[in-house]
């Protein structure tokens, strides 16, 4: 369901590559899909950060890096 989901961020971001909130849900996609996968998690803070980029009040992906460095016990990120 992860692969499906992130196809349709990826549709949305064809239309609208500046939209922060498609590329912040396929942030957290590829953190929901397997939490402990250094490459899904390596993948979801680079699409975090852009989205950061696109639009830093958007709460999403400050969200999903938090829950990555929670669980990787990273503290002072």
């Amino acid at each position: 369901k992860f692969i499906e989901a992130r196809g349709f961020f990826d549709d949305a971001l064809e239309i609208k590559p500046e939209s922060a909130e498609a590329t912040a849900e396929k942030a957290e996609s590829y953190f929901r899909e397997d939490r402990d996968s250094q490459a899904n998690i390596s993948t979801a803070l680079k699409l975090a950060n852009e989205a950061i980029n696109k639009d830093p009040n958007l709460w999403i992906p400050y969200n999903t890096k938090g829950k990555i460095y929670a669980r990787q016990k990273q503290w002072r990120r």
